[in-house]
């Protein structure tokens, strides 16, 4: 087991998180799940492509895509939960 994946154990997952960025759209902090990621550029054999958070234009466009996959319990950009 990685150090990583060793460390991971001990602390538990990570929570997701919406961010609000400055230009007013929203992103996804923290444990973001694989469905709603995009790859940011081309992988090569040292460097595989790294992969970020989609951009929306609404904080509620955000809770409706957390909610399409099931995802329940997240940390809203306001800082408060949401827990469906």
């Amino acid at each position: 087991m990685s150090e990583m994946a060793q460390w991971l154990n001990r602390k538990g997952p990570l929570s997701t998180a919406i961010l609000r960025y400055p230009t007013g759209r929203y992103g996804l902090v923290g444990s973001v799940p694989a469905h709603l990621t995009e790859p940011q550029r081309h992988g090569t054999p040292q460097w595989p492509p790294q992969r970020v958070s989609r951009v929306w234009e609404s904080e509620q466009d955000v809770v409706d895509a957390l909610l399409a996959i099931g995802l329940t319990h997240f940390q809203l950009a306001d800082c408060s939960w949401y827990d469906a």
